[in-house]
């Protein structure tokens, strides 16, 4: 496993539009080509693609249409080198970002972290903009009975915006995945208002933003820059989208995931395209006929 030390990445992202002009079938046919995902609707306005590593969720509300896209899958963005095509999609109409997870992975191990924050913060809190958190510890077992685990800067009663915790990343995937890295600890900072799709492609400005600067400065050679929240977006629903149904139709039918799935399982099977162009046709006669009795 590849570790790129010192430098912000982007390990989460879930971004809303508006329902009428979300961009959710470019974003499932751009991200249908890096991988091959499985289609689960849990019922209630809630869907998800999930592939190996990761998922894309997708979450219906009265006024908008927000997808939860997982670190694995940005990491897969990141890898084909498409990073900017994908933002291009993201942002082709009016967004709010709900949460964007801005980390730093260090070369340090993860107990030392955890020393010297202690003593960093003997009193248990560290200022965060500009107040006060409660720090909260979650220890894990390591090996030598040393004390490791994760930081919270914030309680769980905390109702706010912003969210940070430091942690043992070799342990986490020691313990969870069985897999071996060199001593890493990672920062990061879970953000529910205020970033932009620039935040995205590079989280350094506001990753530094709210990191204390006590705890952790960029490393030599970083430039930061300073950051501002972007303004939430209010959706118009009233912005009439020239697309008849035919070609939204056609729209959801060339870039479904889902779909093409199937489609390339049938061909992979002796008779599946015949199977599956008749099971369709007898979905649509018992349609019709259910239409016409309605």
């Amino acid at each position: 496993m590849n570790i790129d030390y010192n430098r912000p990445f982007s390990d989460w992202l879930s971004i809303s539009h508006s329902i009428s002009q979300s961009p959710e079938h470019e974003v499932l046919a751009f991200l249908g080509k890096l991988t091959k995902f499985d289609y689960k609707d849990y019922g209630r306005g809630v869907e998800a693609y999930l592939c190996e590593s990761g998922s894309i969720r997708i979450t219906l509300s009265n006024e908008s249409k927000n997808l939860s896209i997982s670190g694995a899958i940005l990491s897969l963005v990141r890898a084909s080198g498409a990073m900017n095509e994908f933002v291009m999609i993201l942002g082709s109409a009016p967004y709010n970002i709900t949460r964007l997870d801005a980390a730093i992975d260090i070369p340090i191990a993860g107990q030392i972290t955890l020393s010297q924050i202690r003593q960093l913060y003997p009193s248990g809190k560290a200022k965060i903009s500009g107040r006060d958190r409660q720090l909260m510890y979650v220890i894990n077992p390591s090996e030598n009975n040393t004390e490791t685990g994760t930081v919270y800067f914030q309680t769980r009663a905390y109702k706010g915006y912003q969210r940070l915790r430091a942690y043992d990343k070799a342990n986490e995937l020691l313990l969870k995945k069985g897999i071996e890295i060199p001593p890493t600890t990672r920062y990061e900072l879970s953000v529910a208002r205020g970033a932009s799709l620039r935040d995205l492609v590079d989280p350094t400005n506001i990753l530094f933003h709210y990191l204390p600067v006590e705890l952790i400065r960029p490393p030599k050679g970083m430039v930061v820059q300073a950051w501002k929240p972007q303004q939430r977006v209010e959706y118009d629903e009233s912005v009439t989208i020239y697309r008849t149904d035919y070609e939204e139709l056609k729209r959801v039918i060339e870039s479904h995931p889902a779909l093409q799935s199937i489609l390339e399982r049938s061909s992979s099977v002796n008779g599946g395209p015949d199977l599956l162009m008749r099971f369709i046709q007898q979905r649509l006669s018992k349609n019709g006929v259910a239409m016409q009795r309605s």
